[in-house]
């Protein structure tokens, strides 16, 4: 093990990270403003609804609005949850807001002393939750340089650092979407790696409780982060020893009990919002059941190496890492098969997420957190590489300074947007690869665009395939469509047509299988149905609805009110609306279109059709 007195190379490595990320920082375009934004306005609603509007379950709802006027920190209010007793729960955990506390607590000295609101929001708390992503990214790569230096030399470690810091998305994380979770993390899971290192060799109970209190602080930041606890589990585990919790579980029983205390205070804070807030000990505030966890079908090999946002694809200096576990054994060999668990386990989480490629950002983000373990077999590599025959070191560093410049290159063209953060094809990435700016058709070649308010205009069938109809003509009773309210009295084009009850309020369902109309990651559909109004009705409150279906749960559902001069009183009239699918979250869910009918007087509806329309290649 290297002392930090003789290992200088590593120490300039982080000071020098650190000059190059705030200065790049300082100088983008708007170094200031729009921090506190989208899932980070979520992430940080604690602080103000807590300590300062003493409205932690924001049951007052005027000085949000407020906020949300006056900022604008996203495009739609995703952040709460309505729940029963008419207040709001936030949807996500509290552990950045307990990381960002102190920062905050600048920030709003700050605010008073500089004569800005001192609302939460203002200039100087997003100045100051600068601050604290400085703060808390040096404080990781100080732990990682501390980890590595029991196993590498101080050369090695140096070359680790900016590899790490320039040559992955840690970079675009800490300068473009500072508030966002994954640096946080590897800061926590760089200390968790740290202090079991210093466990395992000293054997304090400080060390223990520390590890501990990280933990909770993970699980608090991102309650999926608590598989971090098999680092110190399985650290020690080899072919011939256990791992070192067992020993102690044999020997000290009463630490182990010791350290689940500490998480479990660390956790209770949580719990205790959300009894507060919801009347339960545990909230899922992922409330839209087209996102979510599908852990029978993961997406490894798009999380990988999809042109959308895969992980290897936009960061492909971690191939090297990948490269490195062969070397690591004869390096940690104490710590290699915990390494190997957590990101075995940590890979298979993120992938079963939905969403996986987890919204806007350059590269695969959910993975950063993991790089505070990846950087053991990174280091290994660049140790070896380094030792290597001369023209084996060259090539070695010639492909080290690809890595850092492709990765600076792209993060800017991602936050000018030429590379798209979030849309991007296999046609898509040919065209921009190199540029300095959009090159002509890149819209084309993205996925579809889809508003975050859900606004659509109709779209360019030129572009589109039109795929088989499906039509409901309501001549005989059949699935879901009851034989009394089949009438022959009234009917469009057949032998009858369907009455839609006021009591019921809504038609049956046109649906069929995703799966069974496109493989492909969208469509468009045009759903129609021909409605009769008797004569002399007055106007009819209806509505066309088209939606997904998971789990017998509608996500992504569209709504469209059918305007009374729509409908003429007498006579069959022909309405109709477009609707753009969402994210799919399984191929197995249901596309469905109804009648909503919001009103007293009955109708009749015919001849019902989906139109899909699949984007050609």
């Amino acid at each position: 093990m290297l002392t930090t007195r003789n290992a200088p190379f590593s120490r300039l490595a982080i000071v020098a990270v650190m000059t190059i990320v705030v200065t790049w920082t300082c100088l983008k375009a708007q170094p200031w403003q729009d921090i506190i934004s989208w899932d980070a306005f979520g992430y940080y609603l604690y602080l103000p609804a807590g300590l300062l509007h003493h409205d932690i379950a924001l049951m007052d709802m005027s000085w949000f609005e407020d906020v949300f006027r006056t900022y604008e920190p996203s495009g739609t209010v995703y952040q709460i949850n309505a729940v029963e007793d008419g207040g709001h729960a936030i949807k996500y955990s509290m552990g950045l807001a307990i990381l960002w506390a102190p920062f905050f607590a600048l920030g709003h000295l700050m605010a008073q002393f500089t004569g800005y609101p001192a609302d939460g929001f203002s200039r100087p708390y997003e100045i100051a939750m600068l601050f604290a992503t400085w703060s808390y990214l040096l404080l990781g790569l100080i732990w990682s340089r501390l980890a590595l230096l029991n196993f590498f030399n101080d050369r090695s470690i140096a070359l680790t650092i900016c590899l790490l810091v320039l040559g992955t998305n840690v970079f675009d994380q800490s300068v473009f979407h500072m508030m966002m979770p994954h640096i946080f993390l590897f800061t926590l899971f760089a200390g968790i790696l740290h202090y079991t290192i210093r466990w395992e060799r000293d054997g304090r109970t400080r060390h223990l409780i520390v590890i501990a209190l990280l933990i909770g602080l993970s699980a608090l930041v991102r309650p999926t982060a608590i598989v971090v606890v098999v680092i110190p589990l399985f650290w020690g585990w080899s072919t011939d020893k256990v791992p070192m919790v067992i020993e102690l579980l044999r020997k000290h029983p009463l630490r182990l009990l010791i350290a689940c205390v500490v998480i479990g205070v660390v956790c209770l804070p949580q719990l205790l919002y959300w009894k507060k807030v919801t009347g339960g000990f545990f909230y899922m505030g992922y409330r839209n059941p087209g996102e979510g966890f599908d852990l029978g079908s993961p997406h490894i090999g798009q999380v990988l190496f999809s042109f959308r946002k895969g992980w290897l694809l936009y960061t492909p200096l971690m191939v090297c890492a990948l490269l490195g576990f062969a070397l690591l054994r004869g390096h940690a060999a104490r710590g290699f098969r915990a390494i190997v668990v957590f990101c075995l386990v940590h890979l298979y989480i993120v992938s079963s997420w939905s969403c996986w490629w987890y919204a806007d950002s350059f590269g695969h983000r959910a993975m950063l957190e993991s790089y505070a373990f990846l950087l053991m077999p990174l280091c290994a590599f660049v140790s070896r590489s380094l030792v290597a025959r001369m023209e084996i070191k060259c090539a070695a560093l010639v492909g080290f300074g690809a890595f850092v410049v492709l990765n600076l290159f792209q993060t800017w063209q991602c936050s000018e947007g030429i590379l798209h953060s979030s849309r991007m094809t296999r046609k898509a990435y040919t065209m921009v690869f190199g540029e300095r700016e959009k090159p002509p058709g890149l819209e084309e070649a993205l996925l579809v665009q889809r508003a975050y308010d859900g606004s659509m205009d109709p779209p360019d069938l030129s572009r589109y395939i039109a795929l088989p109809v499906v039509v409901k003509n309501y001549d005989a009773p059949e699935g879901n469509i009851p034989a009394d309210q089949l009438t022959d009295t009234v009917k469009h084009g057949g032998a009858r047509s369907l009455f839609i009850d006021p009591k019921v309020g809504w038609s049956p369902s046109v649906a069929m299988t995703y799966s069974d109309l496109t493989s492909r990651d969208h469509l468009w559909v045009r759903f129609t149905l021909h409605v009769y109004v008797p004569p002399g009705s007055p106007p009819v409150d209806c509505a066309l609805a088209v939606c997904m279906e998971h789990r017998a749960q509608k996500y992504g559902d569209r709504v469209r009110p059918i305007a009374p001069e729509e409908l003429v009183p007498g006579q069959w009239n022909e309405v109709s609306m477009w609707f753009l699918t969402p994210a799919v979250r399984n191929g197995d869910d249901l596309l469905y279109g109804y009648l909503w009918l919001r009103d007293t007087l009955p109708v009749w509806i015919d001849d019902a059709r989906i139109e899909p329309f699949e984007r050609k290649e």
